[in-house]
């Protein structure tokens, strides 16, 4: 079986084909696989199922790193990088979430990858092509809505994305080497220590765990909007589906659907207008229920977290009057992220 060190040498090549092929040939692992894996880990630091998360998971780095690699950066070096996001993601990873691992570590990867592609974007040049130039001209003339972060930078993407027929991340990439704009990790000052630029600049980006909140409530709700449908009969779903939910682009006209269903357009509207009721109605019912559920939670988390503080003064008292001793940071068996000279690196331990 092709081990972990083996594919952390082979990135070391120029062109780091052997580290693709190999991640390619790494299996999958099923929910219970994988699972179980997280679970390890968490509970005995087992560094076996460490590696094995992260092993099933770097042809999505891989998969990311192309996509990054074709404007010019070091695919050797966003490997690295994603590497060091998968491994962070891994061991933040929380099983009881119900999430995959790779929904999570989608973000830790391009964090990393972006990170490093801002700090090498001066020597790097976007290709020109007439798609890459209409990026351009619609970034360019976006420029006042993505400067001010009054607007949805991800809507503004998306939106110059479909006009030039390419993928959000091409325009998040051309977006980011064509802007001038400083650095996150730049030095504040000349003076070791002095900290970083991004550190006095307020973080409005969700963090891994509100991505996967958010996503987790959108699912549920999607969830609702589907049941919701199915208590339609099928001709009130249909007409609903079409004038309801599909995008603005695709939506059927009344008279259209008065053609399709051997009505008039008013009786359409009627239908259409009764099943938006029903559908509101039955979102409203399930709403209330997932909120009284919510509130009980909270109430008997505030009863644990009171019962706790009374049952043990003496332990919060120490803790305050105890400063905790912090140990030195243990590097385990395996994978591990370590700074050597101002630099991350991802190293091998045995």
């Amino acid at each position: 079986m092709v081990t972990a060190i083996a594919i952390a040498k082979s990135a070391e090549t120029p062109t780091a084909r052997d580290f693709i092929a190999k991640a390619k040939a790494m299996p999958y692992l099923t929910l219970a696989e994988e699972t179980a894996a997280a679970r390890r880990l968490e509970e005995h630091g087992d560094s076996d199922a460490r590696n094995l998360l992260v092993n099933s998971h770097l042809r999505q780095v891989v998969k990311m790193a192309m996509v990054w690699a074709k404007y010019g950066f070091s695919a050797e070096d966003l490997i690295q990088e994603g590497n060091m996001g998968l491994m962070t993601a891994v061991q933040k990873f929380d099983v009881s979430k119900g999430h995959r691992l790779t929904t999570y570590a989608t973000w830790w990867i391009k964090a990393f990858m972006a990170d490093y592609m801002m700090k090498n974007r001066s020597s790097i040049r976007i290709p020109n092509t007439a798609k890459n130039k209409k990026v351009l001209m619609l970034l360019s003339k976006a420029k006042t809505a993505l400067a001010s972060g009054n607007g949805n930078v991800a809507a503004i993407y998306k939106k110059i994305a479909k006009a030039c027929e390419c993928d959000i991340d091409t325009v998040r990439i051309i977006h980011t080497l064509s802007t001038g704009t400083k650095s996150f990790s730049d030095p504040t000052g000349q003076e070791e220590g002095t900290g970083e630029f991004g550190d006095f600049i307020p973080d409005t980006a969700p963090l891994p765990e509100e991505v996967v909140a958010d996503w987790d409530e959108r699912s549920a709700r999607h969830n609702i909007l589907q049941r919701a449908v199915s208590t339609l009969n099928e001709r009130e779903a249909a007409i609903f589906k079409w004038r309801r939910m599909v995008d603005e682009d695709d939506i059927k006209t009344l008279e259209t659907l008065s053609g399709e269903f051997g009505v008039s357009r008013e009786r359409i509207r009627q239908i259409e207008v009764g099943a938006f009721e029903k559908v509101q109605a039955f979102i409203h019912k399930e709403e209330l229920a997932r909120r009284g559920e919510e509130l009980a939670r909270i109430a008997a988390e505030r009863t644990r977290v009171s019962k706790a503080a009374t049952d043990k003064p003496k332990m919060i008292l120490a803790a305050v009057t105890e400063p905790k001793k912090i140990a030195a940071p243990k590097k385990t068996p395996g994978w591990n992220v370590v700074t050597r000279n101002g630099e991350r690196q991802l190293v091998f331990c045995p």
